[in-house]
């Protein structure tokens, strides 16, 4: 699980460093900056199977053939990633600012990935029963105590009780912190 960690942390350094700083400040992002978060994606893709190729296939034809040609094509992506969004300089401030983007965290990825195809299925299997589990958990807990689930159904019983939403002078300080003008 931590190996995965460490792929999203790089994977979200490559992302980060190419937002702007009023796409943040408004929380909409461009097409570019999407097309930023799928490139990465495809990256870390690319990269899990070339690793899976050299350490599950061996060094047999297939596994080389297989691991060369994800392999280049990873370095391909990352390439396009720069590339495209190098040229571009955003205006003001950058974001977020790590030396080496892209080709740090894409290494960091790369040898992640490795790490990650060199083990064996059994612990892949009880990291999917934890990730299952752990995902349940949170979001089962999320769905009952959402500040979004809590507002609705305060709407609700005030909507029973004969007060209408918009009679309402003041609000409280949940509605206040998330910024909800019921």
């Amino acid at each position: 699980g931590l190996l995965i960690c460490f792929c999203l942390t790089n994977i979200c350094v490559i992302v980060g460093r190419f937002q702007s700083p009023t796409s943040v400040a408004r929380g909409q992002y461009t097409f570019k900056e999407r097309y930023s978060i799928l490139m990465a994606l495809l990256y870390w893709t690319t990269s899990l199977a070339s690793c899976f190729c050299f350490c599950v296939l061996g060094l047999d034809t297939v596994g080389i053939v297989g691991g060369v040609f994800f392999l280049l094509l990873s370095c391909v992506t990352i390439f396009l990633i720069w590339y495209l969004f190098e040229e571009e300089k955003t205006e003001g401030e950058v974001v977020f600012r790590c030396p080496l983007v892209p080709w740090l965290p894409a290494l960091g990825v790369y040898i992640n990935s490795a790490l990650m195809a060199s083990l064996p299925w059994t612990t892949w299997a009880r990291v999917g029963v934890c990730m299952v589990l752990g995902l349940g958990a949170y979001a089962g807990y999320g769905l009952r105590h959402s500040v979004v689930t809590v507002s609705r159904d305060q709407q609700l019983g005030m909507q029973l009780e004969g007060v209408e939403v918009g009679e309402r002078d003041s609000y409280s300080d949940t509605d206040k912190l998330v910024g909800n003008e019921l």
